[in-house]
């Protein structure tokens, strides 16, 4: 009799698919910022080392992704963004954006105003092709930023590594910083303010490399089993 175990873990592995959440085998990629410009990058009494922020790559399908700038806390001090150039990515091909959101997470900071900022350079990392405007300038900074990204015309991308591209001075993501003395307040000021890029490849997320090699794995003990015991 022909055995029944590896129907059983193809179900298992369809239960994991249905129920085990489409974000777990989302492609998703994460940037990290921490190379700054002299302006935020002070080197005085150790402000402001970094690293900066966070940027991420959600790709939900090929033409569809939605992008997460992420302020830090390090070295005793917390980065906010904002100013006119306060965001910025080079994407790939053709695209339009969609949802700009912006939040700032720490009490007394009057709420970001953004809007789509067209093109722009950031000083010390060139020009990006989607920059992000931030209302006024300290006050009005922010702890978190989204925006959706669609692709158009002919352009798909086939990962979240492909929904940017580097730009002439090689650098997909960037920043405009305020470094913020801990506990940062609202009155207090900015210590520093400048821009941020990255300083190394982004990191795909760890959750959806783990599940995709435990499912083949199981896929293929099953497969082995199956032909042994036919």
């Amino acid at each position: 009799m022909r055995s029944r175990k590896l129907p059983t873990l193809l179900l298992f592995a369809a239960i994991v698919l249905a129920f085990g959440g489409l974000h777990a085998f989302a492609d998703v990629v994460t940037f990290t910022i921490d190379n700054a410009n002299p302006g935020l990058n002070t080197g005085s009494g150790g402000c402001c080392l970094g690293p900066y922020a966070t940027v991420t790559v959600d790709r939900t399908d090929s033409t569809h992704a939605t992008i997460t700038f992420a302020s830090l806390d390090s070295n005793g001090f917390t980065y906010l963004m904002g100013s006119q150039n306060g965001a910025g990515v080079n994407v790939s091909g053709t695209w339009a954006i969609s949802n700009i959101n912006a939040t700032n997470s720490i009490a007394g900071f009057a709420a970001p105003s953004v809007s789509d900022g067209g093109s722009g350079t950031m000083d010390g990392f060139g020009n990006f092709n989607q920059n992000i405007a931030f209302f006024d300038g300290f006050t009005h900074t922010a702890t978190e930023l989204t925006f959706d990204l669609t692709a158009t015309a002919a352009t798909t991308w086939a990962s979240a590594l492909s929904v940017f591209t580097p730009n002439a001075s090689g650098f997909e993501v960037v920043f405009h910083g305020f470094s913020c003395k801990d506990p940062c307040s609202s009155t207090e000021g900015a210590t520093s303010t400048g821009f941020a890029s990255t300083g190394g490849a982004p990191v795909p997320e760890p959750t959806s490399l783990g599940l995709s090699g435990l499912l083949v794995g199981l896929l293929a003990v099953g497969s082995r089993k199956f032909r042994k015991q036919s």
